[in-house]
């Protein structure tokens, strides 16, 4: 859903890890994209938290529908190398 998306906005969707749901054969356990491309966080940033998939599965017979829970996480991607003033560290020092 994601990656489809990414597509339609320009950005660039790039699959890094993928691990397939073996207790069914089918879907997944846990998937993670990067994401790149102009203000791709603004776009994403309020993607997070649990979303809720509820779908009938081709083997459910009695047409009962099936949910299913989805936890997005959108972070920046923070650089390795970055510099940090050390005027704008405050630390605080307290005692009960």
């Amino acid at each position: 859903m994601y990656q489809g998306y990414c597509r339609m906005m320009g950005f660039r969707a790039e699959q890094r890890e993928f691990t397939p749901d073996m207790s069914i054969n089918r879907g997944c356990k846990k998937g993670v994209i990067a994401v790149s491309g102009q203000d791709v966080y603004k776009h994403l940033k309020h993607e997070s938290g649990v979303h809720k998939v509820q779908r009938v599965p081709e083997t459910e017979k009695a047409g009962r529908i099936h949910s299913s829970t989805a936890i997005v996480l959108v972070v920046p991607e923070v650089p390795r190398e970055f510099a940090m003033d050390m005027k704008d560290i405050r630390l605080d020092f307290m005692r009960a």
